[in-house]
């Protein structure tokens, strides 16, 4: 009977996602959605729930390729929603969501994220009416010194702890992009390529100013 059961459940969840999928092209809207549940169990109705969710607040700001990867996890008698988003355009937003319930922290999660795509959308048109006006992103650009060598060593049996791995698309971006990211977001640096395929990074500063470090000339 179990089997049984997995079974139409199963194919209840492959019919939802094929209904989710011809809604998405009717509005001609492509967005690839990845839900996973971290030792817990993601049903029929939460997976609805998040992909309608998604794509309305999506759809509320571009009309553009996305991919959503949302991981929902425990922590200790609640639950965490982590929705990540990434656009053609190379735009990478992350948001975390933390509740007892597990709708509300994945409500708390994409409202972050609409906060971001709102701030993102406001920068764009912003950008676009300053374009041709020479504007120029507010950067510092520094350099990477080897440091002086210490008498202190690393203890020999030091060995750091991973409490997560995540694989990651280098986004292709300009600096200018790569610093509206950066202010966008929670993160405290933007790793990205440049059309030249340079390796860049910019980072928030001690001094709260943002620096730029052009990767690919470091010796």
């Amino acid at each position: 009977i179990l089997r049984l059961l997995l079974k139409y459940a199963d194919r209840f969840r492959q019919a939802g996602f094929r209904r989710h999928e011809a809604n998405m092209m009717e509005r001609g809207i492509l967005m690839k959605i990845n839900i996973t549940g971290r030792h817990i169990e993601t049903g029929a109705a939460l997976r609805t729930h998040v992909e309608d969710r998604l794509t309305g607040a999506v759809e509320k700001y571009f009309n553009r390729p996305a991919d959503v990867h949302v991981v929902f996890s425990r922590q200790g008698y609640g639950f965490e929603a982590n929705c990540s988003l990434h656009l053609d355009s190379g735009l990478y937003l992350n948001a975390t969501g933390n509740d007892a319930d597990i709708y509300t922290s994945f409500e708390q999660s994409v409202e972050r994220i609409e906060k971001q795509l709102r701030r993102y959308k406001r920068r764009l048109k912003n950008h676009h009416e300053q374009n041709g006006r020479s504007a120029s992103p507010q950067v510092f650009a520094e350099r990477v010194f080897e440091p002086e060598p210490t008498s202190g060593q690393m203890p020999a049996e030091f060995a750091p702890v991973i409490i997560a791995e995540n694989d990651r698309v280098l986004p292709q971006l300009s600096v200018s992009d790569a610093v509206m990211q950066l202010e966008l977001g929670d993160t405290p640096f933007v790793l990205f390529k440049t059309r030249a395929y340079a390796l860049n990074l910019v980072h928030r500063r001690a001094d709260g100013n943002i620096g730029w470090v052009e990767l690919d000339t470091v010796s």
